[in-house]
């Protein structure tokens, strides 16, 4: 899951850093333009969490439905195919707006 992620970018652009999977406004890796709303990547900037988000959540999902309920029924509720691993990781990439801030899925679920 953690290869699939990070070889086919499949976090949608600006919700997260697209190598650890946090926000990018506490990723070293990226800085908020100015003049805009949006991010972009520091040269030479080092992601600091990478290795940290991806492998917890898939940590989690391998205990199976005897893990966190919460996470489970949220998956359930997108109707996400847990046999497809590339749907999941596009699910878990899906950029929402969450607590006020924008984010993925995977934040949330971390999160929770």
């Amino acid at each position: 899951m953690q290869k699939e992620i990070k070889d086919k970018r499949l976090f949608e652009k600006s919700g997260c850093c697209r190598w650890c999977g946090v926000r990018q406004g506490i990723c070293e890796k990226w800085k908020q333009k100015e003049d805009v709303d949006w991010w972009e990547e520091v040269k030479g900037g080092r992601c600091q969490y990478e290795g940290v988000l991806v492998p917890a959540i898939i940590t989690m999902l391998i205990g199976g439905e005897d893990g966190d309920e919460g996470v489970f029924q949220l998956i359930k509720e997108h109707d996400v195919n847990m046999q497809d691993q590339t749907s999941v990781c596009r699910w878990f990439g899906r950029r929402v707006e969450w607590g006020g801030m924008e984010a993925t899925r995977m934040v949330q679920v971390f999160d929770l």
